[in-house]
């Protein structure tokens, strides 16, 4: 009797989509910092537009004072053009219908005129006549010409100015023939002005007043033409005051005088983070740190530069979307574990189905192959043999039972046994 062929052996399955949770993490990671870099970049260049915008207005509200001083200045010019003397009284009436437009910064309001030294005496005595008795000119010096404050107003903050000679220093007289030579307002470097009997840091706006119908063509017809000049004097401290307030606290910032950004430059440090600037050092990079954004702004008017160092405070990031890319990134990579993880867990389910799917495959061949064993001995043996279904229904016959009983398969088949 042979024995029926072994079923051949189930190879296991190749899985195919093991590899999918890595494929899974790969992309969604990929897509997570793409995302958080194209955001980041996003929200970079909108707060430091943000930031450009603030500094911005720091430069717009300083242009304004000065240039708000400067229509002071132009007033009072025009005054003294349409007169050939104005009283003290009527200086004093002006200035004070212009006091609310001389804010921030604007400590003084005068007049200067023009004298020889050899007639500083017939003046002198001509003003104490007109004006106050007390009136003194200050006759430091030895220049040909004198440059006498006349006119100071509000009086009782300024009046030490009456009768100061203005050219008897370098910064001030400089400043004062600049503007005589160019027809042209002009600002002094950092000085001393007066203010309530004591002096404190600040600059002069001036503005030259010359005689009316000469002709200021030229430098040499304006100096020979000139009477005097209007002029403004500014605190450092007030003109600056307020700015970065107005800025919602957002923004820092130090003003330099001239292109050098040293602390002898120095005119104004709001948060006075740089130190005293009585220590000559420049400045640099270290002394803004953790500070977002930095800039620097040139600022040139009436013959003077200034240098703006504008840069971030906490309440600017305090403010800002920064978070924004973080959380992108952090909900990126939650969702890369999430969805690896999702994957992983379905790919071992499917690779628990597929094993167990073998294994059934497995069983059902070697139960198919016993019954053929089981079938070829029944065949083969010398007895009846039959088999039934569920109901007790012939459906199969060996040749022992065909010769036992005489009953063909087709006979038999579908008869109760």
């Amino acid at each position: 009797m042979s024995t029926p062929p072994t079923p051949p052996p189930v190879k296991p399955r190749k899985s195919r989509v093991r590899n999918l949770p890595w494929l899974v993490m790969g992309v969604t990671l990929a897509l997570t910092l793409a995302g958080w870099w194209q955001v980041r970049q996003q929200v970079n260049q909108a707060e430091r537009a943000r930031f450009d915008r603030l500094a911005e207005r720091v430069v717009t509200i300083l242009r304004s004072r000065i240039d708000s001083a400067a229509q002071t200045v132009s007033g009072t010019r025009a005054l003294i053009e349409a007169s050939n003397n104005v009283s003290r009284q009527a200086w004093a009436i002006y200035v004070a219908s212009t006091r609310g437009y001389t804010e921030n910064g604007v400590v003084g309001v005068g007049y200067v005129e023009r004298v020889r030294r050899t007639e500083v005496d017939a003046f002198e005595a001509r003003a104490r006549e007109e004006w106050d008795k007390r009136f003194t000119v200050e006759r430091e010096g030895n220049n040909e010409w004198l440059y006498v404050v006349t006119r100071i107003e509000p009086m009782e903050t300024n009046a030490e100015a009456l009768g100061r000679d203005i050219g008897a220093g370098t910064t001030r007289r400089s400043a004062a023939e600049q503007a005589m030579r160019a027809n042209e307002m002009v600002l002094t470097r950092r000085i001393s002005v007066i203010s309530a009997g004591g002096r404190i840091p600040g600059f002069l706006l001036l503005a030259p007043v010359y005689q009316n119908n000469e002709p200021v063509a030229t430098p040499e017809e304006r100096t020979a033409a000139l009477r005097g000049w209007t002029y403004v004097s500014l605190r450092i401290d007030a003109l600056f005051e307020g700015i970065v307030h107005n800025t919602e606290a957002q923004v820092d910032f130090e003003v330099f005088e001239g292109a050098e950004t040293t602390m002898d430059h120095l005119l104004f440090d709001a948060d006075g983070h740089l130190g005293s600037a009585a220590v000559p050092r420049a400045v640099v990079q270290t002394d803004f740190a953790g500070r977002t954004f930095r800039s620097s702004i040139r600022i040139e008017h009436y013959g003077r530069t200034w240098t703006l160092l504008v840069s971030t405070r906490p309440e600017f990031d305090a403010a800002s979307n920064r978070r924004l890319p973080l959380a992108i990134l952090l909900g990126g990579l939650l969702t890369t574990f999430l969805g690896t993880g999702m994957t992983w867990a379905l790919v071992m389910a499917r690779r628990r189905a597929l094993i167990l799917a073998d294994q059934m495959t497995v069983n059902l061949m070697a139960a198919e192959a016993e019954s053929r064993r089981l079938a070829m001995v029944a065949s083969r043996t010398a007895n009846a043999v039959g088999l039934s279904d569920v109901d007790g229904k012939v459906i199969w016959i060996n040749d022992g039972f065909i010769r036992l009983f005489g009953y063909t398969l087709d006979d038999a088949r579908g008869k109760f046994g």
